[in-house]
């Protein structure tokens, strides 16, 4: 059990090594990891386009098949766009994702009323307003700013997620030394 628990910290240091060091290459290159993020979102909508379209072409025979068809194409298509025109596609993510900040940091608001005045209602307040101040971010840069920004998000969200597994990882180790005295 000792060893099996030896390699498991292992891997948990080593992946918040790695998320460390890949966050901080994102805050240094965030241009180049909004790039790379625009590629993988684009190889996966047209990795699933393929496999409609292998649906549409392998599959049962119905009166619903042109369905299929048409999701095929469109997914392949927007793929496609996305890598003939990955600074836009960047454009388009960046404002998905102010949106998508601006509804949490309501939804926490909403949160954080209902549970006013029990402990740790502030925490949801809290978080709907760094949700409110990312969101304000990404539209002030938006869209000249849109990949700087999507890049700068990733690169502190993987050194964020980087800490924390590292001081998982330390509570753990500290943990185990304890039950074994």
């Amino acid at each position: 059990m000792k060893e099996k628990f030896g390699m498991e910290l292992r891997s948990m240091k080593m992946m918040a090594t790695v998320l460390l060091i890949l966050g901080l290459v994102a805050l240094f290159f965030p241009v180049v990891i909004a790039g790379i993020v625009v590629f993988i979102i684009a190889f996966i909508l047209i990795l699933i386009g393929g496999m409609y379209l292998s649906l549409a072409i392998y599959g049962a025979e119905n009166e619903k098949n042109w369905v299929t068809w048409v999701k095929a194409f469109v997914i392949l298509g927007i793929g496609m766009l996305m890598l003939a025109n990955a600074q836009e596609s960047a454009m388009v993510i960046a404002l998905l994702l102010g949106i998508f900040f601006f509804a949490v940091a309501i939804l926490v608001f909403v949160v954080a009323y209902d549970l006013y005045p029990t402990q740790g209602w502030h925490l949801f307040l809290m978080d709907g307003i760094i949700a409110l101040l990312l969101g304000t971010i990404i539209f002030i840069g938006w869209p000249e700013q849109s990949a700087v920004i999507l890049g700068l998000l990733l690169g502190i969200d993987l050194i964020v997620e980087g800490i924390s597994l590292m001081v998982l990882a330390s509570y753990y180790q500290k943990a185990f030394r304890e039950s074994e005295v």
